[in-house]
């Protein structure tokens, strides 16, 4: 090894390639989670990393314990609360402690019966063809020949915005894109790494193509 890459920047770069294996939007929900679950255990003063050590049992009365905590007084989802176990095992892993999830058979009954009971998830209804052209009859975009109707007022201050608007709308719609990948979502910004971008476009005088 090069006497010029020290011990400090091996270990940066063992994390930063373990956190490429979820996405930068996954590991941000990890963190947080992981964030609820320290204070959690510092609130009990217990140590947040589960190492055994022939507690297996008592790791797993944490584990429902929090869980509880997380379902019952903080009213949230069985989504919700797989998705920070699932943060508590991806901090373990990378910290090279074992799966603290491996062998927690009453943990996954309680998420099971979580499951149950949270009922059938909502799905949202699909944008329709008919919400698209009320959408377009709303605003007062450019058209394709470059004219106005001066006759009616754009919706997002000029004819230039409302063109915009338009378009990003129909991008989603065509492109079957998420939110988040197109717009700016939640008060975060855009983000580049996610969102289409001019640079993933190539426009002709007909069509449009996405790279």
């Amino acid at each position: 090894m090069p006497v010029f890459y020290q011990n400090e920047e091996v270990e940066q770069d063992k994390l930063r390639v373990m956190l490429k294996a979820a996405a930068d939007t996954t590991n941000k929900t990890y963190g947080s989670s992981w964030r609820q679950w320290v204070n959690f255990s510092k609130v009990r003063r217990k140590p947040p990393f589960l190492t055994g050590g022939g507690n297996e049992t008592l790791e797993e009365d944490e584990l429902l314990t929090f869980a509880v905590h997380t379902t019952g007084v903080l009213n949230l989802s069985y989504s919700t609360m797989k998705s920070r176990l699932v943060a508590i095992r991806a901090h373990h892993l990378r910290a090279g402690c074992k799966d603290p999830l491996v062998g927690k058979e009453r943990l996954w009954l309680y998420l099971r019966g979580l499951k149950r009971l949270d009922g059938a998830v909502v799905r949202k209804f699909p944008v329709t063809p008919e919400m698209l052209r009320w959408v377009h009859n709303y605003l007062s975009p450019v058209r394709p020949d470059g004219s106005v109707d001066r006759s009616k007022e754009p919706r997002f201050g000029s004819h230039r915005n409302d063109t915009a608007v338009w378009s990003a709308v129909r991008t989603g719609f065509f492109w079957l894109l998420r939110s988040s990948e197109y717009l700016a979502n939640d008060g975060v910004g855009f983000d580049p790494k996610k969102c289409v971008t001019g640079n993933d476009a190539q426009l002709y005088a007909d069509r449009a193509t996405l790279y």
